[in-house]
């Protein structure tokens, strides 16, 4: 992440880690943003989005499955269970402040 703009700023930013293997730690400034541990793979930064250059650290762990296909063979592993880390780019979105209300019936 390069810089926010103030205009940027007014709204909560959220980064979306797109397709992560296993767990995620956030850090925005050095401030823990949150952890994700399943879908969707996004963490609101609230109060923690600042005008000016930004730094995000995303912090990965993964279980033992690459570990376990290498040095201990099993038929119990799966291909998708080797991959880690992020999968995909992490663009960063502002929050919308749109609220959903439930239909009416007959409308």
């Amino acid at each position: 992440m390069d810089r926010l703009y103030k205009e940027h700023t007014d709204r909560p930013q959220m980064p979306d880690l797109g397709d992560v293997a296993a767990t995620a730690d956030v850090r925005f400034h050095g401030r823990k943003a949150g952890q994700v541990i399943a879908l969707p793979w996004q963490v609101r930064l609230d109060d923690l989005a600042r005008e000016g250059k930004d730094m995000i650290e995303i912090q990965m762990a993964h279980t033992l499955a690459r570990h376990d296909d290498t040095y201990t063979p099993t038929a119990y592993v799966f291909e998708s269970q080797t991959e880690s880390g992020l999968l995909s780019p992490v663009p960063v979105r502002a929050v919308s402040d749109m609220r959903l209300r439930p239909a009416v019936a007959g409308n």
